[in-house]
């Protein structure tokens, strides 16, 4: 997870509002390093962690429509990929 020689970028949808929190805590607090944010109120929309070429996007700043319109809007038949539940 955490190499210096790869370059990676992580997406989430709406991880901004959760998924990135959950990251950051655990950088901060267990390996002390304090990743650069940049923020519009409490959404995190990017996070990169310094000295280690990692970024984390939440992908809903790119693409604002729900994950389950997503098969749809890149011409795939979601078929048995989409959820079951609403």
């Amino acid at each position: 997870f955490l190499q210096e020689r790869y370059r990676n970028m992580f997406f989430s949808h709406y991880g901004g509002r959760f998924d990135m929190y959950f990251i950051l805590t655990y950088l901060v607090n267990v390996r002390k390093i304090f990743p650069r944010l940049i923020q519009k109120g409490s959404k995190i929309i990017a996070m990169k962690v310094p000295g280690y070429n990692q970024t984390f996007l939440d992908s809903f700043n790119f693409i604002s429509s729900p994950l389950r319109d997503f098969a749809g809007m890149f011409g795939f038949n979601a078929g048995s990929l989409s959820k079951s539940y609403s």
